[in-house]
């Protein structure tokens, strides 16, 4: 072989390794966010979508306070209709 083709071979694998260490330790790297940082936290609040919840819920008791209410006028003037009919009772007959 030729002197020349020596040094040009040697030189060749010194080349491929430097480049074949330097690709694999990058490949790891892990770099620092720079300002165009993402975000964490969600765009809209998550507190509003639990008030909208806590509404339906809040609604739902509301109609049953509501039907219980109803229940209750009802059950009033049941004993005002009562008590007249028992006025008008005649006992003696």
């Amino acid at each position: 072989m030729k002197p020349r083709t020596i040094v040009n071979n040697r030189l060749l694998i010194v080349l491929l390794t430097a480049g074949l260490t330097v690709g694999l330790i990058s490949w790891d790297y892990h770099q620092t966010p720079g300002q165009f940082e993402q975000s964490i936290n969600d765009t809209t609040p998550k507190k509003k979508n639990y008030d909208l919840d806590k509404k339906v819920r809040n609604l739902d008791d509301v109609l049953d306070e509501l039907d219980a209410a109803d229940m209750k006028i009802n059950m009033e003037n049941m004993k005002k209709e009562l008590a007249e009919a028992m006025k008008g009772i005649d006992q003696e007959k």
